[in-house]
């Protein structure tokens, strides 16, 4: 299993309402697939983790660890 690293950048997605709420847009440092998540807490950025290996462009790795790229 890889350890793979993330990239976090805190952006304002629209909601299911129209609404501007804050969220993440993670990005694997491996394959640059990209995810979004609502919320800027731990738990959104382990959302983020899990679309990220549901989503993993690098079929011959398996599945990743990924880690925040910024240590947090």
């Amino acid at each position: 299993m890889a350890k793979v690293e993330v990239e976090f950048e805190e952006t304002d997605l629209v909601n299911e309402e129209g609404k501007e709420v804050p969220g993440l847009t993670a990005r694997c440092s491996l394959c640059d697939h990209e995810v979004e998540c609502f919320g800027r807490t731990d738990a959104s950025r382990r959302r983020c983790f899990v679309f990220l290996r549901e989503g993993c462009n690098d079929p011959d790795e398996g599945k990743h660890f990924y880690v925040d790229a910024a240590g947090e």
